[in-house]
């Protein structure tokens, strides 16, 4: 089993948002298909794009050895329903886990929360830090512990 997606944002975006709507474009009513079709899904349609760009802000990371370690390998990650947006794994089994969330509102500390499960089921070994990467921000709350939870705010992923 396999998961496909297309790489290219443009094509992603014309084949996910452009071309469903087609024969209202063709008619004429762009307006209408931005109104109901595409900016009611901006965040969903986007999302990838902002994760790959975070991916590429952690190699870009390593590269420059703004990392905790230097990691051999990095990507995604899933299990059945589960996910993670980014995951580096280094030597001794050092492991940086991230979650990119591309939402109008702050992240909350919950989606630490769930990242801190999925470490605790898959990630047992080695020294590890969880990385949240959010369009809008973090809201306020307990998020450090030590320096093992980092929060990339929007303005770093330009660096």
């Amino acid at each position: 089993r396999g998961l496909w997606k297309v790489c290219d944002p443009y094509f992603r975006f014309w084949y996910a948002a452009v071309r469903p709507s087609m024969s209202e474009l063709d008619a004429g009513d762009a307006e209408g298909v931005w109104r109901h079709a595409i900016r009611p899904r901006m965040n969903d349609l986007l999302s990838d794009s902002f994760e790959d760009e975070c991916r590429q802000w952690v190699r870009r990371r390593n590269a420059d050895g703004g990392l905790p370690f230097r990691y051999e390998s990095m990507g995604r990650w899933w299990h059945g329903s589960e996910e993670i947006d980014v995951v580096a794994i280094g030597k001794g089994k050092a492991h940086l886990l991230g979650e990119c969330k591309f939402r109008n509102a702050p992240v909350g500390v919950d989606v630490l929360k769930d990242l801190r499960d999925k470490e605790s089921r898959w990630f047992k070994k080695g020294p590890g830090w969880l990385w949240l990467f959010s369009k809008n921000g973090f809201q306020d709350g307990n998020w450090a512990e030590g320096d093992t939870i980092r929060l990339v705010q929007p303005e770093e992923l330009e660096e």
